[in-house]
């Protein structure tokens, strides 16, 4: 296995020279700083051995690129982000173009990986619809229930799946491809709560349809009806967050889902994924630690880095 070190200096390198052929303001070097994003295949690489590393190299370029698309194009659906929209728009085509210019340089028309990309992706735009339905008013409150939520969040962070059906083409051999794909899926949820529980107030305030606020809203009265919420229902929703018991809800669901993920590939050579399911374990654990220190009336700020799932 390379180093990974390395192994980022020289994905840094040959995003750079794709940044030669766009315009600067695309930013194409402008990335995640989250090792795990810029370096995805070399993680499972262990478990492929016959996948060549020039192989594995060109596909981790393909692979930043494309997450550092869905990044954007969910800061785009959400408004989250300073830049105006048709530069976040250019920025997207730039990097989905070099992923799947990349990636058809490693798969041919006919592979089986198409049919699987299209197919998580087609599940992430469905999810992303259903979500945003809340906040155009195509769709109740009332209907967004814990249940609903995590169904919209595995749509969402299923498109991770992709690392593997990739590796599992190149290898040759799908056999560990489902345990393989359902783990990376079951860290990704870890982080998702733990990002929903630090990033509660805001999200709330924004009426952000997360895992935390799908059990937040029945208890809210008012919330449901829409309008802006107001600093005395974030201050409900705080004594509720302890009271209820939802914030440790969320702190051992995160524990449960990296349980799962470290047990799906117990047994594979994969010594530097499981570091990251580690490295995770311990920020729900200091978070916990946080909320125990500091039961009311909120969560602590900041307790767990905004990374986007990564380690």
């Amino acid at each position: 296995m390379k180093d990974l070190k390395h192994v980022v200096r020289e994905s840094n390198a040959a995003v750079a020279a794709l940044q030669e052929l766009w315009p600067p303001r695309l930013a194409l070097t402008r990335s995640t700083d989250t090792v795990l994003y810029k370096a995805f295949p070399w993680f499972l690489a262990p478990a492929f051995p016959h996948i060549a590393d020039a192989q594995v190299e060109h596909l981790g370029v393909a692979l930043r690129l494309f997450a550092e698309s869905i990044f954007l194009s969910d800061d785009l659906i959400d408004a989250d982000n300073d830049s105006p929209p048709a530069l976040l728009a250019l920025r997207i085509a730039a990097r989905q173009f070099e992923a799947y210019l990349a990636m058809a340089e490693l798969f041919p028309a006919r592979s089986p990986y198409w049919g699987a990309l299209r197919q998580y992706l087609a599940e992430w735009a469905d999810a992303c619809l259903r979500e945003r339905m809340l906040a155009w008013g195509e769709a109740a409150w009332e209907t967004y229930t814990p249940q609903a939520a995590l169904e919209i969040a595995r749509g969402k962070l299923g498109v991770v799946r992709v690392v593997v059906a990739a590796m599992a083409q190149l290898e040759g051999d799908g056999q560990r491809a489902a345990p393989m794909a359902e783990s990376l899926m079951r860290f990704q949820l870890a982080v998702q709560y733990i990002d929903d529980l630090r990033d509660w107030r805001r999200d709330l305030a924004r009426r952000e349809a997360t895992l935390l606020t799908a059990r937040l809203a029945p208890a809210l009265a008012g919330f449901e009806a829409g309008g802006e919420v107001a600093p005395e229902m974030l201050d409900r929703a705080a004594r509720e967050l302890f009271r209820g018991g939802h914030a440790q809800h969320m702190i051992d669901q995160a524990a449960g889902h990296l349980d799962e993920a470290e047990r799906l590939t117990g047994g594979l050579p994969l010594d530097e994924w499981r570091g990251c399911i580690q490295r995770v374990r311990r920020v729900g654990a200091t978070l916990s630690t946080s909320l125990e220190e500091g039961m009311h009336p909120r969560a602590p700020e900041g307790a767990v880095p905004d990374d986007r799932g990564g380690p």
